[in-house]
């Protein structure tokens, strides 16, 4: 699970205390290394999101989504690549792809 080149220590350090002082976290769960890096993941996917304008209801949808269809946990679980999951939904949201409803999110056709 490399994390992208893009990825700069200025940005490891911005997330890594929004992460460590708002996450609601055991931080004896942050310190293990693939949530750490789903958590860094998930704050890119965020800033990227925002760049876009998207709306905080949309993002709302999307991670209440992810966290209802446990994408995160599967990804931890099975040790995935939170980075592509997080780029392969971003390029959907960004392709018109990402299928969003009232209040579901459809993430099967990801790969």
């Amino acid at each position: 699970m490399p994390r992208p080149d893009f990825v700069k220590t200025e940005d490891l350090l911005r997330w890594s205390k929004i992460i460590n002082n708002t996450i609601i976290l055991d931080p004896e769960i942050l310190k293990i290394p693939h949530v750490r890096e789903t958590c860094y993941a998930s704050m890119w996917f965020y800033e990227e999101l925002c760049k876009l304008q998207c709306p905080e209801s949309i993002y709302a949808k999307i991670i209440f989504s992810i966290s209802k269809n446990k994408k995160i946990d599967y990804t931890i679980d099975k040790n995935d690549d939170p980075w592509d999951f997080y780029q392969k939904t971003l390029n959907k949201y960004i392709d018109n792809s990402l299928i969003i409803d009232d209040d579901f999110v459809d993430f099967s056709k990801l790969n």
